[in-house]
């Protein structure tokens, strides 16, 4: 192993030991010195990488969003065709993937994404050089619709992307909450659907959600029926 090699190494243990950390008791409660003991290092040490707990949740919440996204466009290049969609699948599906990837994360208890989903719920601050994961994951979303929109593959509405990517992170953070409280995680894909269907068609044109599918293992289309 090279020195970077085990830097790096290092640094995805303290990631991983401070996701472990906020995902059991939250950010409020989690200490970096329980952090820097379970991911085996000094807490110096740990600071040394991350200077505040703050910017550790950050990393965390960064690093969640890449993944995701990630297998998000993974899952869209490798979509199959059919007879609605020959061409080219539509940018939109991405929104559609990655939703439903993370709740195949959540569900097989990811480390990463069950700390970002916990952070995000925990909320976080607004100030610019701190962590707020509902902002982090808009903006994610919100990007996704904007170059669906450039494509063509929006109605035109009234709010902006920025509003609808706003209610889509909401629902799907009161969904998972809900899903928590009542101690079922599975039944977060069975509400991610009803998601889709009251949401897609008051922002995507038929044609776009013909060719829309879940990837819930029936394959359902997301389209008038």
């Amino acid at each position: 192993m090279t020195r970077q090699e085990g830097i790096d190494a290092s640094r995805q243990d303290m990631v991983l030991a401070g996701a472990r950390s906020f995902s059991e008791v939250g950010f409020e409660a989690a200490t970096m010195l329980h952090i820097s003991r379970n991911a085996g290092i000094s807490e110096e040490t740990l600071y040394s990488e991350f200077p505040t707990k703050s910017c550790l949740a950050e990393e965390i919440l960064r690093r969640s969003v890449r993944e995701l996204d990630a297998a998000a466009s993974e899952l869209s290049a490798t979509e199959p065709a059919t007879q609605l969609n020959e061409a080219k699948t539509p940018i939109l599906q991405e929104l559609v993937n990655a939703c439903s990837k993370l709740v195949d994360l959540l569900r097989e208890g990811d480390t990463i994404q069950a700390a970002s989903a916990r952070l995000t719920l925990d909320g976080g601050d607004v100030a610019p050089d701190s962590w707020n994961g509902l902002l982090l994951w808009v903006k994610y979303v919100e990007g996704i619709l904007c170059r669906s929109r450039q494509a063509g593959e929006l109605l035109n509405t009234p709010w902006t992307t920025q509003t609808t990517a706003e209610h889509i992170v909401t629902i799907f953070a009161g969904q998972h909450q809900y899903s928590r409280t009542v101690g079922n995680i599975n039944h977060l894909g069975e509400l991610l659907p009803a998601l889709f269907e009251t949401i897609l068609p008051t922002i995507a044109k038929p044609t776009t959600r013909l060719k829309l599918r879940m990837r819930d293992g029936t394959a359902a289309e997301l389209g008038d029926t």
